[in-house]
């Protein structure tokens, strides 16, 4: 199975980020001149790489929204992500005691209402996203029917520690962090990752394809 241009872009993005801020080569023994420039832009490549996943993350999520958005717009047909939507982040629809003034819709109707503000609901939460996180991930994808599989059993666990690392360094001072980063350690971390996301992006391709 293919992966996505997003996924290929991705990995574009982090190869450029490792040009810009790492040094090329890596020292062995980790031992660099103009150490505190190194630090400073090893926490660079860290922090941008984050920020470059994060986004890729939120556009996979948005991208299966829009898809089922435009299929229920265009035919009434619930989706499966759709229907996860409805299950987990919908309003109640109230039966109606009426069909005459301003609050007399029919059901049906409500229903359109009901999921216009879902998926508003929905793109707010994805732009109000910040991270990547375990909690931030499945914010993104629990609500789209997303499976534990389709995340293996280590790239939850790997986001996180990108995710508490970045934070660290995002949001301290250097002199405040005593970790002494390792750029080669680092670059190996982001390009584990990337690698691990290729069973989620191909497995979101899959999905995303069925959407119609």
């Amino acid at each position: 199975m293919a992966t996505s241009k997003r996924w290929k872009d991705l990995r574009r993005e982090i190869a450029t980020l490792r040009r810009h801020f790492l040094p090329d080569p890596f020292e062995p023994l980790g031992v660099y001149a103009k150490s505190n420039r190194v630090q400073s832009h090893t926490r660079a490549f860290l922090v941008l790489s984050h920020a470059e996943i994060e986004s890729y993350l939120e556009e996979w999520a948005r991208e299966i929204a829009r898809a089922c958005e435009a299929v229920w717009t265009s035919s009434g047909k619930v989706t499966k992500p759709l229907a996860f939507l409805l299950a987990t982040l919908s309003e109640r629809i109230e039966v109606p005691i009426t069909l005459v003034g301003p609050r007399g819709q029919d059901s049906p109707q409500r229903l359109v209402n009901a999921s216009v503000r879902l998926f508003q609901k929905f793109y707010k939460q994805i732009k109000d996203n910040n991270g990547i996180r375990e909690r931030n991930v499945l914010g993104l994808f629990a609500p789209l029917g997303v499976p534990a599989t389709a995340l293996g059993s280590t790239l939850l666990p790997n986001l996180d520690n990108l995710g508490a690392l970045r934070g660290t360094h995002a949001h301290q001072s250097a002199k405040a962090v005593q970790t002494v980063l390792d750029p080669e350690t680092e670059y190996k971390r982001v390009i584990s990752l990337i690698g691990e996301l290729v069973v989620l992006d191909e497995w979101l391709v899959k999905y995303r394809h069925r959407i119609r």
